[in-house]
């Protein structure tokens, strides 16, 4: 049909769009990289740049979350799905690359960047798998797909097997692995880590719901609900870090910089770059969902939800 090369067309722009913008938010964020530098004391940069070192995490997360629901959800075959997400992840690695290689203001004793790029692509990786366990369960047992064929091609429920638990130990196992690569090189999350752990988790969950909302309807009633559910936790997460960051204030240990920051391995987060990175995450996520369900690829389960203001036909024998 003629349709396939135009969709085909359009989803190789919509990836390279998201490439080129990781690229040029790694290129405008990256400065000299000292080894054992943290980011506080590094020379102020100006509003462009700090910008560009604050967008990065809520953008990558958003990418990662939505290889995370293709690969759980998609309609294609396993293999297919893991090859897919495996390039999708060295794209991403690919942009960081190229966004750090053309910048000419890095010094050679700064942090290697293949170092770099490596700590941020398992950091990708864990959201992604992180994503998986959760989505996982739908597909199988609430039959939830994301695809391209029909909307009357509905799979049907079924119960729940062996086979489905020692599968989902799969993705289970590998990040738990990479959990614990990331635990040994905990000094790259800066001297707070559990504020970056826990804006992670934030960022990740806000693009997880943006992400489905944005593979259904817009009148359905569950991106209603998702839509609800996005605010109360935006609300909630900016709170709960403004909360930390005063009680950081009053209880901070003499020598302990007042701002926590990372390195460029965690995209050199700090405590200002909070409400950017949640802000971002939930337009990425939005964004590039939408794309995609313009472009044919739906959010499908066992039955139809019924959009406001329409009433359901009758199930009674005429």
């Amino acid at each position: 049909m003629n349709s396939r090369p135009r969709i085909a067309m359009a989803l190789a722009a919509l990836i390279l769009g998201n490439l080129a913008i990781d690229a040029a938010l790694v290129y405008f964020g990256a400065d000299n990289i000292p080894a054992g530098t943290p980011a506080a004391r590094r020379p102020p940069l100006q509003v462009g740049p700090t910008f560009a070192r604050t967008a990065q995490l809520g953008t990558f997360a958003a990418q990662a979350v939505l290889i995370g629901l293709w690969l759980a959800l998609g309609d294609a075959k396993w293999y297919w799905r893991v090859s897919g997400a495996s390039l999708l992840l060295a794209a991403l690695a690919g942009a960081n690359w190229a966004g750090y290689s053309i910048n000419l203001d890095l010094t050679r004793g700064g942090t290697p960047i293949f170092t770099v790029i490596a700590f941020r692509i398992y950091l990708l990786l864990t959201v992604s798998l992180a994503v998986v366990l959760v989505a996982a369960p739908l597909r199988e047992l609430r039959g939830w797909r994301l695809t391209w064929q029909s909307i009357g091609a509905r799979p049907a429920r079924r119960k729940l097997h062996i086979a489905d638990i020692l599968l989902w130990m799969v993705p289970f196992g590998a990040l738990l692995a990479a959990v614990r690569f990331l635990t040994f090189h905990s000094s790259e999350f800066g001297l707070y880590p559990g504020l970056f752990v826990y804006r992670l988790s934030g960022v990740s969950l806000l693009a997880i719901a943006s992400g489905i909302r944005g593979f259904l309807h817009p009148l359905q009633r569950l991106p209603q609900k998702l839509h609800l559910f996005t605010a109360f936790v935006f609300i909630g997460l900016i709170i709960v870090e403004l909360l930390w960051q005063i009680n950081l204030v009053r209880v901070r240990p003499p020598g302990l910089p007042l701002t926590p920051t990372g390195t460029p391995a965690t995209f050199d987060w700090d405590a200002m770059g909070g409400v950017t990175s949640y802000i971002l995450v939930k337009l990425v996520a939005d964004l590039n969902s939408g794309c995609l369900r313009r472009l044919g690829c739906e959010l499908i389960g066992p039955k139809v939800e019924w959009i406001y203001a329409v009433k359901p036909p009758s199930t009674s024998a005429a």
